[in-house]
């Protein structure tokens, strides 16, 4: 057998000692990745184009190693790919970065300004707990100091340096820009570091990873699990940037609500965290709401859906048309029947229709103990009509007050 030193050169599909695996990332396909840096393709049972059943079986992948050049010194810097099959479609991938999102710390695959370096100093040795995260400024860094790269600068005499390092420590202490502080994904203040290279030195990371993450300006909002910022706040306001779109890898994706769920007028009934949370609360199937997102549908569950998160949006036309009828509901809002018009439901309720009219034009809240409205939804907010200018003293707030009484009783 052949001398193999590093764990990639090793096809044979038993485990090694220690070794783990994991789906690999972003991709629909039967390929892991381990803790190693081995890629392996899982047991496949398919059906070939003339119906007859195959079966693949799993098997180690081999590792690619491109070469890089280093045009100032003439050595050359070796990185291990590995090129996979999905979809009808193949992709090439960094088995570092592979490894480090799944067994260090997961970030957005997509962000290439976001480089995975080895701590040994060898880009063959995939171990994850050889892997660190960081940024094209700690690659410049980490060559600089290798001698692999030289600096573009005039090269000044030592007095000159430390007197321009010194003036710049001087000025980020006044003003406290050299703190760094780590937060929970609730915003709640955990540990400040004098700068962000202790901070990265605590995490186990890069110094730019925590760096990027604190500057507020970029898709990294988070880093090694948690949030930074410059200085030492208490606490984060969390606010504004629930309301930003772009962090999908995140795990503050799971707090921001990103559906919005809105009456036939347009205007903004709730939000939810996704589809699957928003069909919970409604009640409905999730695809149904998917099918108005995706413009397959106009409503569904008698709400418009939207990824758009605002106080009120624009209706489609088609959606104007097509609310005709008078509903009527309860006083916990549900909704009861729907009538052709006023007179209608005037003459099946016994409900005087006047007093409907008024109702569904807002100019007063119920008629005949029921609430009305122009076309037809499952249930109606009536925590929101508390607002209605005609609340106090009605019929509604008379049988809200009786609710809570009944639930203190209880």
């Amino acid at each position: 057998m052949p001398n193999m030193n590093y764990p990639y050169e090793n096809l044979s599909p038993e485990a090694l000692p220690g070794e783990l695996w994991s789906p690999i990332p972003k991709l629909d396909a039967p390929y892991e990745v381990s803790n190693f840096g081995r890629v392996r393709r899982l047991e496949k049972n398919s059906i070939d184009k003339k119906g007859i059943p195959r079966q693949k079986p799993g098997m180690i992948i081999k590792t690619i190693i491109s070469e890089s050049q280093n045009s100032q010194t003439g050595d050359t810097a070796k990185y291990a790919g590995i090129t996979l099959s999905a979809n009808k479609k193949r992709y090439y991938l960094s088995v570092a970065r592979l490894v480090y999102y799944c067994f260090v710390d997961e970030f957005d695959l997509s962000d290439k300004q976001l480089l995975v370096f080895p701590k040994d100093g060898d880009n063959l040795n995939l171990s994850a707990d050889n892997l660190l995260l960081g940024t094209p400024k700690d690659k410049a860094a980490r060559m600089m100091a290798s001698g692999r790269r030289r600096s573009f600068f005039p090269e000044f005499s030592e007095e000159v340096k430390k007197k321009s390092r010194d003036k710049i420590t001087a000025t980020k202490k006044e003003k406290g820009t050299y703190n760094v502080s780590r937060y929970s994904l609730s915003g709640q203040l955990l540990e400040t570091y004098s700068n962000a290279r202790i901070a990265a030195e605590a995490m186990n990371t890069a110094q730019g990873y925590i760096s990027i993450a604190a500057r507020d300006t970029g898709k990294v909002v988070t880093a090694c699990g948690y949030l930074w910022r410059r200085g030492n706040e208490p606490e984060l306001d969390l606010k504004p940037i629930l309301k930003e779109r772009w962090y999908g890898h995140s795990p503050l994706a799971k707090q921001q609500h990103i559906i919005g769920q809105y009456d036939l007028e347009g205007n903004l009934v709730n939000t939810h965290v996704n589809t699957v949370e928003a069909a919970k609360a409604v009640r409905v199937h999730k695809n149904g709401i998917r099918n108005v997102i995706n413009g397959r549908g106009l409503t569904y569950g008698g709400f418009i859906w939207s990824k758009v998160i605002r106080k009120k949006i624009a209706v489609d036309p088609k959606i104007t048309e097509s609310r005709s009828g008078i509903s009527q509901y309860d006083l916990d809002g549900r909704w009861i029947q729907t009538f052709k018009n006023c007179v209608a439901a005037a003459r099946a309720t016994q409900v005087d229709n006047t007093n409907i009219h008024l109702a569904v034009n807002g100019h007063t809240l119920t008629a005949g103990g029921y609430l009305w409205r122009k076309g037809q939804q499952l249930r109606i907010n009536i925590n929101e009509l508390r607002k209605h200018p005609h609340y106090a003293g009605s019929g509604l707030q008379r049988h809200m007050k009786r609710k809570r009484e009944a639930a203190v009783l209880q």
